[in-house]
């Protein structure tokens, strides 16, 4: 194996072409690796998304920009790799850089998992059973603006409170804020909060 490895370095050394075909075929054997099957339907899906209406001509140059894109960031990482020669290798296998990536690689491994905790992906907004008599459509409007989302049943829910932790934070407000005050269950809550929360909207809380 070592003297086909030397006899190989010999011939890519002597010949530019036999080079560029070795790093080609390279990175085709590289684009078969299993951590770049999920890569597939997302690149296909954002391009496609993209090209919605378009031609094929179009489809044809946005693909050739990712393509060249991604060839020029690995080139450009190999180049430097090259160029520092020894330091990369000692950087590469320094324990200092196995702690810090795998430290990394913990958190992001934590980050998948507390996906799957069921608390705070399950919103919903439940049926409007009776709100005040607006004095005019612009208070209305400003409360929708301002206090509908924790304070109502027609929560409007981010994009980002799908996201555990940050959808655990926001399930835990809107639910304190639909337990203090309801505007959607209106004159079924007691008296005295009723006129807490008058207090609070009059004194700007």
């Amino acid at each position: 194996m070592d003297h086909f490895l030397s006899q190989l370095e010999t011939y890519l050394k002597t010949s530019l072409l036999l080079s560029f075909a070795a790093a080609y075929l390279g990175g085709m054997l590289a684009s078969l690796t299993p951590c770049v099957y999920p890569m597939i339907p997302i690149t296909a899906g954002v391009i496609g998304n993209a090209n919605v209406g378009g031609s094929k001509a179009r489809g044809f140059f946005l693909s050739l920009c990712y393509v060249t894109g991604m060839a020029l960031t690995y080139a450009g990482l190999g180049v430097f790799a090259a160029a520092t020669g020894r330091f990369f290798g000692t950087v590469n296998t320094s324990p200092w850089t196995f702690l810090i990536i795998g430290n990394i690689m913990l958190l992001l491994g934590i980050a998948i998992a507390i996906q799957f905790v069921p608390y705070g992906h399950a919103h919903y907004n439940p049926p409007v059973v009776k709100e005040p008599h607006w004095d005019s459509p612009r208070t209305r409007e400003l409360f929708d603006r301002a206090c509908a989302d924790c304070h109502s049943n027609r929560t409007r829910w981010p994009a980002y409170a799908d996201i555990a932790p940050i959808s655990w934070l926001v399930t835990r407000d809107v639910n304190e804020g639909r337990e203090h005050f309801n505007v959607s269950v209106w004159g079924t809550q007691k008296r005295n909060k009723g006129k807490d929360a008058a207090d609070e909207v009059k004194e700007g809380e």
